[in-house]
Formats: structure tokens, C-alpha cells, sequence
């Protein structure tokens, strides 16, 4: 036996659908750029390292999403600040900070 539902349930389930999508294209983003920030922390952390130049990956990681911010049009602070709070700035680190004491 079929359900029928009327319009405003259907709505709404598309509604909550679609947000799911958006969370979880989001989320996948976000991981994505996590990994390629680590990677670029990586290189550019080897390079420092052999020339005998100190490496800060944290530092690196916050200059490249102020760089990102500027080039979007959205403010550097807020958006350190909001990726500070998902934990994006630590997951980016730690993952650099990993492939670098694995490269030691």
C-alpha cells in the first residue's frame, strides 16, 4: 500500500536532503583541503629543513587560509576563526607534523 504524503512533506524532506548533500560535499572539502594543506606544509617543510631554515607548520597553514580568505573575499580573522572551531587548523597540522617525522 502506497503512502501518499502532500506537498509540504515532501518539501521538507527534500529540504533536510539537500542540506545533508551540502554537509557532506562540505565536510569532503573541507578533509580535501586539509590533506593538500599538509602536503604543501610538507614540501615547503622539507625544503626549510635542508637548507637549515626552522619550520613552523601552523604558521604556514594560517598564512595559506589568509591567503585563500583575501583571494575570496572574506575575512582572514572570521575565517581562521570559524576553521579554528571545526578543528580544520589542528587536523592540517597534525597531519603535516606527521609526514614530516615520518620523512626524519
Amino acid at each position: 500500500m502506497l503512502t501518499e504524503f502532500d506537498d509540504d512533506e515532501m518539501e521538507a524532506e527534500l529540504t533536510l536532503r539537500e542540506r545533508q548533500e551540502r554537509e557532506i560535499a562540505l565536510g569532503h572539502s573541507l578533509t580535501n583541503a586539509e590533506h593538500e594543506l599538509a602536503r604543501e606544509a610538507f614540501v615547503l617543510g622539507r625544503t626549510l629543513e635542508q637548507a637549515g631554515i626552522a619550520f613552523d607548520p601552523l604558521t604556514f597553514v594560517a598564512l595559506r587560509i589568509i591567503e585563500g580568505s583575501r583571494e575570496e573575499e572574506v575575512n582572514p580573522v572570521d575565517c581562521l576563526n570559524v576553521l579554528v572551531a571545526f578543528g580544520f587548523l589542528e587536523r592540517s597540522v597534525a597531519l603535516a607534523e606527521g609526514l614530516l617525522d615520518e620523512a626524519a
